[in-house]
């Protein structure tokens, strides 16, 4: 079975680890926005962290499956399609980098000429 091979366990559990951060970021998220109203940068850190993996993921499980990834019978090509559209949708990973960066260490200057 493809599973047995170490390579691939260790995608397979680094990809898990990714997950639940997400899944814990999304969480904390939440309660900030329970507790205050707002919730931007740990809304912005769930959002980069869950699209991005979900991306790889899929990525992934396209690799790993070889050619059958790309038949129909298979959800591999829809899941890459989500996972995309998840980077795309709702601020895309590049704003949402802008957003964490600016909570890190504040609004870039304007370079002078």
């Amino acid at each position: 079975m493809v599973t047995d091979f170490q390579g691939i366990r260790w995608q397979l559990a680094d990809l898990d680890t990714r997950l639940e951060a997400a899944r814990l970021l999304t969480y904390k998220a939440a309660l900030e926005y329970n507790a205050t109203g707002r919730s931007t940068v740990d809304s912005a850190r769930a959002k980069l962290l869950a699209s991005t993996t979900a991306m790889e993921a899929t990525t992934v499980a396209l690799q790993v499956t070889g050619s059958h990834g790309c038949f129909t019978e298979f959800p591999f090509a829809r899941y890459m399609m989500d996972a995309k559209v998840s980077q795309i949708t709702g601020g895309t990973i590049e704003i949402l980098r802008n957003t964490i960066a600016r909570h890190l260490v504040g609004k870039p200057r304007n370079p002078t000429p």
